[in-house]
């Protein structure tokens, strides 16, 4: 928790048990590294290509955000533009990769049983 009128080093605080307590020096140093870090829904797999895509999932994915919101500016955009606008492909190393969400979100069954499933 973070109140902003105290400042970060009297207004800082983290959750312990049943107690707030105020953040130290090493508190906040761990949290900001933390803030540096890729979220993992973001890792690229560099092993993946537009192939990997289901085009059907793109097309569900627009028709229910039209349900849900139809003015949504995400829906006027190309396929790669709205993949590329929800974190779900990435450019790495000169090539479009999907993410970790890209591929839970827009994998097809292949990709995501070569790639999710152990077995």
């Amino acid at each position: 928790m973070y109140i902003k009128s105290k400042g970060m080093h009297c207004g800082a605080f983290r959750r312990v048990g049943a107690s707030d307590q105020r953040c130290v020096n090493e508190d906040l140093q761990d949290l900001f590294q933390r803030g540096l870090q890729k979220r993992y829904e973001k890792k690229e797999l560099l092993d993946t290509s537009w192939g990997d895509i289901d085009l059907k999932a793109i097309e569900e994915y627009r028709r229910v955000r039209k349900v849900v919101y139809a003015s949504a500016s995400e829906l006027i955009l190309s396929d790669i533009d709205l993949l590329h606008s929800l974190h779900a492909v990435t450019e790495c190393r000169g090539k479009l990769v999907l993410t970790v969400a890209g591929l839970v979100l827009f994998g097809s069954k292949m990709a995501l049983r070569r790639l999710l499933l152990s077995n």
